[in-house]
């Protein structure tokens, strides 16, 4: 049996690429689940042509309620966040960040995303 999962919004790929987040995303050059997972499995997000500067499990999306965050899992070359009107976060790996519409996330300066929310 399929469950309808409420949509939070959408990540846009520089590559024109629009994921749905209706649950947890795992973004990378070629991310796998890792260890136990509850809940939700995870869609897996492939940056296809994505070079070394993004890790292969580079970025989390998690959903708490009606929030949507970003984690970066630990990658070689970082994950920032330009949120309008707030400025740059540079993440540190573990720490979950709260996306706002029209967040833009930067994986290793090699990939952006776009989180969008449509009314």
């Amino acid at each position: 049996m399929t469950v309808a999962h409420a949509t939070r919004g959408f990540l846009r790929l520089d590559d024109g690429r629009l994921i749905e987040v209706d649950r947890p995303q795992l973004v990378g050059r070629s991310p796998k689940m890792e260890g136990v997972v509850s809940g939700d499995l995870p869609n897996l997000v492939k940056l296809e042509g994505a070079g070394q500067g993004v890790s292969r499990r580079h970025l989390a999306i998690h959903l708490d309620g009606w929030q949507v965050y970003a984690e970066d899992l630990g990658s070689a070359n970082g994950t920032t966040i330009r949120i309008p009107g707030r400025g740059t976060i540079e993440l540190t790996p573990g720490e979950q960040v709260l996306l706002e519409a029209g967040a833009l996330i930067d994986l290793g300066g090699e990939v952006t995303l776009t989180f969008e929310v449509r009314a």
